[in-house]
């Protein structure tokens, strides 16, 4: 088996695992994800997979795949069972963040690609940290870090 092979499999089954402890929260209905943000990791995981595909990604891009289709699952979940208090520092950062992921889409340098994309999930995360902080107990902290890991 080939060495790239190998690592996507290893990356795919550790990208599989950051989000198993989000998961069963899910399952036991006791996560309430912010819709911004996961709507935010998920455009920014589909782009990363399209474009990663697009520009001859091969099997790097399904890191991106794997992560947008995992994202997109606890969008649809925060859609009826997330947080509902969405406030205009929300709405901002929300913004601000879609309005950068259409610069990443035409940019063509790879060092501002990663600023832009950082920046995305950055602002992505802004929510959710706004509401973590006020309920603590509304989000699996082992998901967040594995992600950083």
């Amino acid at each position: 088996m080939p060495t790239k092979t190998i690592f996507t499999i290893i990356s795919l089954v550790f990208g599989f695992a950051v989000f198993v402890p989000y998961y069963i929260n899910i399952f036991k209905k006791t996560a309430r994800p912010h819709i911004f943000s996961w709507i935010t990791w998920s455009i920014l995981g589909s782009l990363g997979f399209i474009l990663s595909l697009s520009e001859g990604g091969g099997e790097g891009a399904w890191i991106f795949g794997l992560s947008a289709f995992l994202c997109i699952g606890v969008t649809i979940y925060g859609f009826f069972n997330g947080e509902k208090r969405i406030t205009r520092f929300d709405w901002i950062v929300f913004l601000s963040a879609l309005a950068i992921a259409v610069f990443y889409v035409f940019t063509k340098n790879a060092a501002f690609s990663v600023i832009l994309v950082a920046s995305i999930d950055f602002l992505g995360f802004l929510p959710t940290f706004r509401k973590s902080y006020a309920k603590p107990h509304n989000e699996p902290a082992l998901t967040y870090a594995l992600g950083a890991f």
